[in-house]
């Protein structure tokens, strides 16, 4: 109950599968198909001393790769995930939010093909800043 409706960062560096994590692409148009949403609850519905909220509400899961690659790692320097994280967050924490902070550590693997790390169940609400003592 302690953490009922405080946010919870998971921070998750490890590979999740064998493949390099680049590929060749072409100029071709591609356009996604559009998944029909399911509408919210409806009607009768009031307010009591008890109250629901969903099971898995003010979570951010950041993965330092997408499925099915590999996360790399220098043997004397560690995780390039968490170094570069570490970095964004030393310099950025305290003016921007931590989904911005972790879009600022996915554009930093822009000069890096082999591994792109991924946002994953994100359902905070409200914007969450750190601010470290830096």
């Amino acid at each position: 109950r302690a953490l009922v409706e405080k946010p919870k960062v998971i921070l998750i560096q490890a590979c999740r599968g064998e493949k390099k994590g680049k590929t060749l692409i072409s100029d071709s148009v591609f356009s996604p198909s559009i998944s029909d949403m399911d509408a919210p609850p409806s009607g009768g519905w009031e307010d009591d001393a008890l109250r629901e909220i969903h099971i898995e509400s003010d979570f951010a899961c950041f993965y330092s790769t997408t499925p099915d690659t590999l996360s790399w790692r220098h043997p004397k320097e560690g995780s390039l995930f968490i170094q570069r994280l570490i970095k964004c967050l030393r310099k950025e924490a305290c003016r921007h939010p931590l989904e911005e902070l972790f879009r600022k550590v996915q554009d930093s693997f822009k000069d890096f093909a082999n591994q792109m790390p991924t946002k994953d169940r994100t359902t905070l609400t409200k914007k969450f800043y750190l601010f470290p003592g830096f």
